[in-house]
């Protein structure tokens, strides 16, 4: 028989995960757990070809928005992605990173932050 303390431990990391889940799908975020990391997003998008790895990527701001980090994908600077849509046009599922980004955009200029910028610096 399982103990409360080897309980808890087992069922920790399914409720973490069942906490995410039940968050971005609130904040119609759920896209972010579907990425399968195959990065064929960063080979389309055209800010990763001119910036390398200076520039987050497709694949980077949906690890943003998942985990929580995406004021550290702002610094990298996230809020340059085009909005091209090639990122979404290679994607095996269909995702769509700059939507995550235009609700950053969104979200700094209601506080009246660098929200505005648009394009490549």
């Amino acid at each position: 028989m399982l103990e409360a303390m080897e309980i808890a431990v087992v069922m920790l990391p399914v409720v973490l995960v069942a906490g995410m889940l039940v968050r971005l799908v609130a904040r119609g975020q759920a896209q972010v757990l579907l990425c399968m990391e195959c990065e064929l997003c960063m080979g389309a998008c055209p800010l990763c070809a001119k910036r390398g790895e200076a520039f987050p990527g497709p694949k980077g701001i949906l690890a943003a928005a998942k985990t929580g980090k995406v004021e550290a994908a702002i610094a990298a600077g996230a809020l340059d992605c085009t909005s091209c849509g090639a990122c979404t046009r290679v994607c095996p599922r269909g995702l769509a990173p700059q939507v995550e980004v235009e609700r950053w955009r969104a979200a700094a200029e209601r506080e009246g932050t660098r929200g505005a910028a648009r394009g490549p610096a």
